[in-house]
């Protein structure tokens, strides 16, 4: 366990410092596409995030919507993240290989429950987790200055609400 935290912090340092790096790069050579990096950067972190827990929520779940739940989180952000891919390629942004701080905490909330305890923390988490992405990803349908990331976050918010949906139902239970 202290190996797994050494490397996400050690791999949240250089995150950050190449995350600094390319947000000076993207500002010095275009102001305007400064905002679709930092966009980039989270929505893949946070989708990264998303990912990670649903792999842990089909192991860890006791609950079966919500073992069911964790595998659409998986397939669904797996699809969304290669969609995305490219379009950070073009504009010059790699996507990062380890989660941002705000979304590594998450996980390390919620690596050691298990059970009806996981079951509560992880919907109310994914619940909370929906609403930040869908504000987010409204802002950027309207904002970005990238055509194609405008395009592809218009096209992710119809998920992203079915997955908040399904996240209320899940904890209305």
């Amino acid at each position: 366990m202290k190996k797994i935290l050494s490397v996400l912090v050690a791999g949240s340092t250089a995150l950050l410092c190449w995350s600094f790096i390319t947000k000076e790069t993207a500002s010095s050579a275009n102001s305007s596409i400064e905002p679709d990096s930092v966009f980039i950067l989270d929505a893949s972190s946070s989708s990264m995030m998303e990912i990670q827990l649903g792999t842990i929520a089909q192991q860890k779940a006791q609950d079966p919507r919500v073992k069911n739940y964790g595998a659409m989180m998986v397939k669904d952000h797996t699809a969304a993240t290669a969609e995305l891919v490219p379009i950070a390629g073009r504009l010059g942004v790699n996507i990062p290989a380890t989660l941002l701080p705000k979304h590594a905490k998450h996980v390390s909330h919620l690596e050691n429950m298990t059970g009806a305890a996981f079951d509560r923390a992880y919907i109310n988490m994914m619940v909370e987790a929906h609403k930040d992405d869908i504000d987010e990803f409204e802002d950027a349908s309207k904002k970005a200055a990238d055509t194609e990331l405008r395009a592809w976050a218009a096209k992710q918010l119809p998920v992203l609400q079915m997955h908040r949906d399904s996240a209320v139902a899940i904890r209305k239970r």
